[in-house]
């Protein structure tokens, strides 16, 4: 159970006591959720459409306020650092990323290799 805005504690209603107490139908609600789920997965899809340029394995991050091509960001990974500007590539930007995760997994596989020799 939620809470309203002053801390107090919110009954859960059913379905049909939530419709009777709106005065509308079960058939209304039904199709007031559909069309809200509709929405939402359509959203969803577009929000995932963004993210093509996005190597497998990474995560795409939007930003709150529209990037500066004089601000950077530093990325590490495994002793690799990547300073990334406002004007960079982005497909240059993703065939090093996707070069820096190649040679992370060859990394593990020789660690793999060795611990065997051990």
């Amino acid at each position: 159970m939620g809470t309203n805005n002053k801390g107090q504690r919110r009954e859960r209603k059913s379905i049909k006591k939530f419709c009777e107490d709106a005065g509308t139908s079960r058939y209304a609600y039904f199709y007031w959720q559909w069309k809200l789920r509709e929405k939402a997965l359509s959203e969803l899809t577009i929000a995932e459409k963004s993210t093509k340029n996005v190597p497998d394995g990474w995560i795409r991050l939007n930003p709150e306020k529209p990037q500066r091509p004089d601000e950077s960001i530093s990325i590490e990974i495994n002793c690799c650092h990547i300073t990334v500007k406002g004007n960079t590539d982005l497909k240059l930007l993703k065939d090093v990323c996707g070069v820096v995760k190649r040679k992370r997994n060859e990394n593990r596989e020789t660690h793999i290799v060795y611990d065997r020799f051990y």
